[in-house]
């Protein structure tokens, strides 16, 4: 899981909304990647694009994700996976917040099914790519 969420340059191909997605500056790092990638996302209507920093660490099984433009006051995620003997426990947190009030509060309103949507096309692109589990 750890590869599939690392593997910015394939989120057009599976993830709904990111209509595009171009990765710059990208560095190999002896723990891992680092790259900048720049994303345009659209749903019902409204259409977006934001630039972040992403960084796979293999060491500490993670991948971080810090905001450098965007429609955002802030934007930050971390993803954190643990090996279990029937699979991978995976830890997601955000945080965020849209400069734009009416844009905040309509995620903020739909927040918990983005996030169950978002962890259901990963889950479906990981069994696509790996096999399932069950």
């Amino acid at each position: 899981m750890l590869e599939l969420v690392a593997d910015i340059k394939t989120y057009p191909d599976f993830i709904p909304w990111i209509r595009s997605l171009r990765v710059r500056d990208e560095e190999f790092l002896p723990h891992g990647w680092k790259g900048r990638a720049t994303a345009a996302v659209g749903f019902k209507g409204f259409s977006e694009s934001f630039t972040t920093d992403v960084t796979k660490n293999v060491s500490n099984k993670s991948v971080d994700v810090q905001l450098v433009k965007g429609p955002f006051n802030y934007l930050e995620n971390t993803w954190n996976f643990t090996e279990r003997s029937d699979g991978c426990e995976i830890d997601f947190k955000i945080r965020f917040e849209f400069s734009n009030f009416i844009l905040h509060a309509l995620m903020k309103a739909n927040f918990d099914r983005a996030v169950s949507t978002l962890i259901k096309v990963f889950v479906d692109e990981a069994e696509k790519r790996y096999g399932a589990t069950n």
